[in-house]
Order: C-alpha cells, then structure tokens, then sequence
C-alpha cells in the first residue's frame, strides 16, 4: 500500500512536467532499458543505465555533435553567453535539478552522467510510452559481441561461460524491472552458447 501511494504522490508533479523535462526521462528510460545491460556486458567506468545530456542537445534543441563536441577553441561563437548551446546547457541543468528534486533522477558518480531512480524506474514508463522495452533478443547480440572481444583480451575471470555472462548483464544481483524471467529464456540462453563468434559492424 506504501508503494502505491508513492508511486501516485509522484504521478501529480509529474503531470505538470515540462516538454523537456520528460524528453530527459524518456532518455533516462532508454539507457536503463537498453543501455544498462550493454553497460555491464563491457564492464566499463560507465555506470550501467547512467546517461549524459549530449542525445538531448542533439535532438531536443537540434545542435550537432560537432558543435557539442568540438574543443572550444573551435566553437567560441557557439559559448558566447546567450548562445544556443549555453543556454540549452543551463535549461537542460535546471530541469535535471527539478527532476532530481521530485525524486525522479539522481547523479551518478561520474560528472555529467544521471539515471533513474527506484521511483524513477517506476514511474518513467508510464509517463514514457514511445519507449518500448527491448527483448533480451535485441541485446544479446551486442552483449555477445563484448563477451568474445573481453574473452579474447583475457579480461574474464576464467570459466565464464556466454549464457551466465548474458545471465548476469540482465540479473546483475539486484531485481529490477529491466529483469526478464529467465526461466522463459532458458532455452535461448542455450543455443547462444553454441553461436558463432560475433560479427562487426
């Protein structure tokens, strides 16, 4: 009954979000969905379903990666105060703020990186629905891609076979959401062991 009335007390600001304010959470949604997984499969300093604010320059303010990425040396006219770029960085930092205020987003350890919350995970699909979540057939080729390269580098602990290593990037010891039952996957799982070295794209 607590859950629930968690979960309805943070439906109500969330009704009044902003048009950015839920573009950020339909990113956020997407890397714990998609993301995490694929996070955990390189093992990387990334922390698994964390996202940065780059996809959103690009597709909510239309800015390109170059002018995101480049040294600033090359993009001053792009800094200068009252520039696009500065003032969609100050726009998207006050709605992550108001987000991380309603409980919805928190920061990672790394700077410039956030995520879902354990409210957030709840209550972002529902305030999402153009994001869908992936079957784990849609992620395991990418996992299994960083499964060959990191057994190639020895960078495995020794044994790891590939359906415990596909097992654990979607079961990383703690239950969520993202989790798909694996008792319905079994027999997947099985023929991946048997799949051919991952192909590059």
């Amino acid at each position: 009954m607590g859950e629930m009335s968690e979960i309805i007390n943070s439906l109500r600001p969330a009704a009044k979000l902003s048009k950015l304010q839920k573009r950020i959470l339909e990113e956020a949604l997407r890397a714990f969905w998609w993301h995490a997984p694929i996070h955990r499969a390189w093992a990387g300093t990334l922390e698994p379903g964390s996202f940065d604010s780059a996809p959103i320059l690009i597709n909510f303010y239309s800015l390109t990666k170059a002018e995101i990425r480049r040294p600033s040396r090359w993009r001053k006219e792009v800094r200068k105060p009252g520039g696009k770029l500065p003032r969609a960085r100050v726009a998207i930092c006050r709605a992550i703020r108001s987000l991380i205020g309603r409980g919805l987003l928190e920061q990672t350890h790394h700077r410039g990186l956030w995520r879902l919350t354990v409210l957030g995970k709840k209550v972002a699909p529902g305030l999402c629905p153009d994001i869908t979540r992936p079957a784990m057939r849609e992620l395991v080729p990418k996992i299994k891609e960083a499964y060959v390269t990191r057994k190639n580098m020895r960078r495995l602990e020794p044994g790891t076979d590939l359906k415990s290593f596909i097992r654990n990037c979607f079961r990383p010891g703690v239950k969520t959401p993202l989790d798909s039952p694996i008792a319905k996957d079994l027999a997947f799982l099985r023929q991946c062991d048997q799949m051919g070295p991952a192909r590059r794209q």
